[in-house]
Protein backbone atom coordinates (compact mmCIF):
# COMPACT_ATOMS: atom_id res chain seq x y z
CA UNK A 1 0.00 0.00 0.00
CA UNK A 2 2.99 2.31 0.39
CA UNK A 3 3.25 2.94 -3.34
CA UNK A 4 -0.69 3.74 -3.42
CA UNK A 5 -0.77 5.62 -0.95
CA UNK A 6 2.25 7.88 -2.14
CA UNK A 7 0.49 7.55 -5.87
CA UNK A 8 -3.06 8.80 -4.03
CA UNK A 9 -0.90 11.70 -2.47
CA UNK A 10 0.68 12.89 -5.39
CA UNK A 11 -2.48 12.98 -7.47
CA UNK A 12 -6.02 11.94 -5.91
CA UNK A 13 -7.68 12.26 -9.59
CA UNK A 14 -9.21 8.97 -10.41
CA UNK A 15 -11.06 6.99 -13.63
CA UNK A 16 -12.30 3.76 -12.99
CA UNK A 17 -14.01 1.90 -16.29
CA UNK A 18 -16.39 -1.36 -15.27
CA UNK A 19 -18.43 -3.25 -17.97
CA UNK A 20 -21.17 -5.61 -17.18
CA UNK A 21 -20.95 -9.49 -16.75
CA UNK A 22 -22.07 -10.06 -20.23
CA UNK A 23 -20.05 -7.75 -22.51
CA UNK A 24 -19.44 -9.73 -25.24
CA UNK A 25 -23.13 -10.04 -25.26
CA UNK A 26 -24.73 -6.59 -24.64
CA UNK A 27 -21.41 -4.47 -24.28
CA UNK A 28 -21.88 -1.38 -22.10
CA UNK A 29 -20.18 0.04 -19.73
CA UNK A 30 -19.51 2.96 -17.54
CA UNK A 31 -16.34 5.36 -17.21
CA UNK A 32 -16.24 7.12 -13.34
CA UNK A 33 -14.30 9.76 -12.53
CA UNK A 34 -13.92 11.39 -8.99
CA UNK A 35 -10.86 12.02 -6.34
CA UNK A 36 -9.56 9.39 -4.53
CA UNK A 37 -8.87 9.55 -0.26
CA UNK A 38 -7.19 7.40 2.00
CA UNK A 39 -7.64 6.98 5.12
CA UNK A 40 -5.83 5.34 8.15
CA UNK A 41 -7.96 5.84 10.78
CA UNK A 42 -11.88 7.02 11.53
CA UNK A 43 -14.73 5.62 10.29
CA UNK A 44 -14.33 4.62 6.36
CA UNK A 45 -11.18 2.86 8.03
CA UNK A 46 -13.30 0.93 10.69
CA UNK A 47 -15.73 0.09 8.16
CA UNK A 48 -13.33 -1.78 5.91
CA UNK A 49 -12.06 -3.67 8.66
CA UNK A 50 -15.44 -4.85 9.44
CA UNK A 51 -16.35 -6.25 5.88
CA UNK A 52 -16.81 -9.66 6.15
CA UNK A 53 -14.37 -10.30 3.05
CA UNK A 54 -11.65 -8.27 5.20
CA UNK A 55 -11.35 -10.52 8.01
CA UNK A 56 -8.04 -11.78 9.59
CA UNK A 57 -6.61 -9.22 6.68
CA UNK A 58 -4.48 -6.41 8.10
CA UNK A 59 -6.44 -3.52 6.47
CA UNK A 60 -3.90 -1.01 6.70
CA UNK A 61 -5.98 1.79 5.34
CA UNK A 62 -9.24 2.01 3.38
CA UNK A 63 -9.40 3.87 0.22
CA UNK A 64 -12.43 6.19 -0.62
CA UNK A 65 -13.89 7.44 -4.19
CA UNK A 66 -16.09 10.44 -4.15
CA UNK A 67 -17.79 10.28 -8.06
CA UNK A 68 -18.03 13.19 -10.10
CA UNK A 69 -18.41 12.13 -13.78
CA UNK A 70 -20.24 8.94 -14.79
CA UNK A 71 -20.08 8.22 -18.85
CA UNK A 72 -22.06 5.09 -20.46
CA UNK A 73 -19.57 3.77 -22.74
CA UNK A 74 -21.23 1.66 -25.68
Amino acid sequence: MTKTRENIHRNPNVALVVWNKDWEENCIGYRLKGRVEYFTSGKWHKMVKKMPGNEGEPCKGAILVTISEIKKLS
